[in-house]
Order: C-alpha cells, then structure tokens, then sequence
C-alpha cells in the first residue's frame, strides 16, 4: 500500500527565538526535540542551497484544519494541523519512490493527492496520473485513480474541477498512459471516495487541454494537430458538441480562465515567436481582443482563489507588478490589499475557507525566502504559521535592484 505508517512529520513553531521540533509516528506520542537557533549565526552557502521546510499551506473550507507538505530528508510529507491548536491530526509519506506532488482540499474532511514518483536523487518526479484521497485524520485512505488502484486504468488523472457543492466529486482530465498519441483524452467525474467514475466529455483532438467554465462544465479546447497548428474548439453548453473557434495558427495558446459570465474566456498567446499576449475570447462572436501585452516577458503566472477562479497575472518585467483580470472583484482587492500591507512584497493567496474569511497568504521577496500566514480577511490581521527556511534571516539579506542593458 502507498500509504507509509511510520513517516515522520515536522512542526516548527516559534517562541524566542527557539525552534521546537515535533517528531509524530503516526502510531505514537510525540516526542519533543528542540534547539536554539543563533542570531550570530552568518549565512553560508549551505543555507541557500538547503531545500526549503514548508510548501503549499492550505486552509479547509470550514477553516479548522490546515494541510502543509513538509520536507523530510529530501522528500515530501503532506501534515494536517488543527488551526487553532495547531497538532499534528495526520501526516502522510509515501512508501519506497513515491510521494505527494500537489493536493486539494474537495470538502471540510478530505484531500484529493497528486501522486508522483522520484526515479534518482538528481531527476525529476514523474506523475503517472494517479490520485490519492485521505481525510485529515487519516481514515478513509485510498488510491482512487490510476494503474495502482483498486479498479486499475490505462489513464493518468489529473485534477480539473473540484466542482463547487458537490462534496463527493471531482472533474478530473484523464489521458492514455500509453505510446499511443491518438487516443482522444476525456474529462470524467470522479468519485473522492468509492474511486467510481463516469465520462463527462470526450477532447475533438488527440493532444488538447479543457477549461471547464464556472458551472463545472468542460466547454473549451485548445489542441495541436500532427502539422503542429493550433485547433479552438468550444461547446454553448452542458451536453453540446463542440464547435470549431476560429481559424488555426501557429504558435502558442494558453487558456487561463472563463470570464465570471461563462460566455467568454481570457488565453494568453503568441503567434510571432514572442511574449505572450492577454487575450479575451467572445465565443458568441468569436471575436479576440488584445488587452495586455509587454515587450519583453511573458506573465510569470496566472493567481487563483481555486483551481479554475483566476483573477489576475504576476508580471515581472522589472519590479514585480500586477495585471487585475476583474480589479473590482473580491479576490483582486484582497490581492492587492495585502501587496500593499507588505509593502511591496511577492504575496499568493494560496487559498480561503468558503466563507472567505480566512486565507492562507505566502509572502516572499529578494530578502525573504518565504513565509506563510493565516489572514482574517475581516479584522485585517494576520497570523504568522511557519517560514520556508526560518534558518536565513531576511534582515541580513542584500536587496537587489534591476537594470536593463541594450542590445544592439
């Protein structure tokens, strides 16, 4: 079984400048190690080339538990903390070459896993498309997707949709796993507990990615053909066939989001080799619009509240910047609320509870490598959890300052 009951699990917190480290078998008391962290400690070349403690927290929709994946000797453990006592309630590992990649929060209990494989110590994990669920005290485990499931497939998923209001279910993408490239890839809805699943949509073209709209239905595909030229299509509606949107070209096309109305999308593109352009589709008229381009980078990434809830775009042409899709939206005035708060600082609202009154923030900058908050969206105050590397100390940091150079 993938699930290993003898992983181990690290909890940092901070009390006067000492480091407390909680180390919880699944099976058995925790026992309590702690050690002074120096402030004359000077920073040394080790200490920016360890890899960092904390990733990816994550608050519960109801906001009583917190999931954080810890590393633990060069792998991933995925932990699950009460939010205001902050115990360990569960913490998972991986047995032998696996471990956790991403993971999703799909109800107040339960955690939808990513699972990938680590081949050596220099190469990168492979994901065979297998999906992992488990509550956050570690009842009902089970691998409910892929080769290693109880019901195997000859398809890896991946998850599209956590399909708001239904604490049961999940859209996932699924792909043959085998050489052969013609096999059309599927959305299907899948069980997070029996692992069941059922067809949702079929792809028009063989290598295609889906946006699935703010109802949870797939009604977007961009696609290459064998002469490598973009293929759109798109559906009016659940149960629709697809439609082909515009004319092929060359060049390259990322859907990001369907706009709050369902009757458009934003991509970015690039069609002459250079930085990627914000677009908005009208799939009624079938009309592109050109709203943001820069000269010399593309977007750095698209933020999201949730999986298909993009609200903007990181830009990072020298300081970094921010492209509001919607600036009147909920999300975008938190964003930049809290870009404000610190000061200019790298900020990711990793997620919210589904009232939206608490959010996990992650805040980094050229001097801070990374620390993660719980933020009352109504009090305005932020809690401090846990540092990413609580061993660099931004204060000694260099800041650093760009400058361009032309090319002639």
């Amino acid at each position: 079984m993938w699930l290993n009951n003898y992983i181990l699990n690290k909890l940092v917190s901070y009390k006067n400048n000492k480091l407390t480290l909680f180390v919880v078998p699944i099976w058995a008391a925790s026992i309590l190690i702690s050690y002074i962290i120096s402030p004359a400690h000077a920073t040394s070349i080790e200490d920016f080339s360890r890899h960092s403690e904390f990733h990816n927290v994550k608050i519960s929709p109801d906001g009583k538990h917190l999931a954080v994946l810890i590393n633990t000797d060069g792998r991933k453990t995925l932990a699950f903390l009460d939010t205001k006592t902050f115990e360990v309630t569960f913490s998972l590992g991986g047995e032998k070459k696996d471990q956790v990649a991403d993971y999703y929060w799909v109800n107040d209990e339960r955690v939808i896993i990513q699972v990938e494989q680590v081949k050596g110590a220099l190469e990168k994990p492979v994901s065979y498309g297998e999906l992992y669920a488990v509550n956050f005290d570690g009842s009902k485990r089970r691998m409910i997707f892929g080769y290693r499931s109880k019901k195997p497939s000859l398809h890896g998923g991946f998850l599209l949709d956590n399909l708001e209001g239904d604490d049961k279910h999940v859209l996932i993408y699924q792909k043959s796993i085998s050489r052969d490239t013609s096999v059309l890839p599927e959305v299907a809805k899948l069980n997070v507990y029996t692992g069941k699943s059922r067809r949702i949509k079929r792809a028009p073209i063989a290598d295609s990615t889906f946006l699935v709209d703010h109802q949870g239905t797939p009604r977007f595909v961009s696609g290459t053909d064998k002469a490598f030229n973009t293929q759109l299509y798109y559906s009016k509606a659940k149960g629709e066939p697809w439609v082909k949107f515009g004319k092929e070209f060359e060049g390259e096309f990322q859907p990001i989001a369907f706009a709050p109305d369902n009757q458009s999308v934003y991509v970015l593109k690039s069609s002459d080799g250079g930085p990627k352009a914000l677009y908005h589709f009208d799939l009624n008229t079938q009309k592109e619009t050109q709203l943001y381009r820069s000269e010399m980078v593309d977007p750095t990434y698209a933020m999201s509240s949730d999986l298909n809830e993009v609200y903007g775009l990181r830009l990072d042409e020298d300081y970094p910047n921010y492209l509001y899709l919607k600036p009147s939206s909920e999300d975008a005035k938190l964003h930049k609320a809290l870009v404000s708060a610190f000061n200019g600082d790298s900020v990711i609202v990793s997620s919210k509870t589904r009232d939206g009154k608490q959010a996990i923030v992650h805040v980094s900058s050229d001097r801070n490598p990374g620390t993660f908050y719980l933020f009352d969206t109504q009090t305005m105050n932020a809690r401090h959890l846990m540092s990413a590397r609580s061993w660099i100390d931004p204060n000694k940091m260099a800041l650093t300052e760009p400058f361009r150079i032309k090319t002639v």
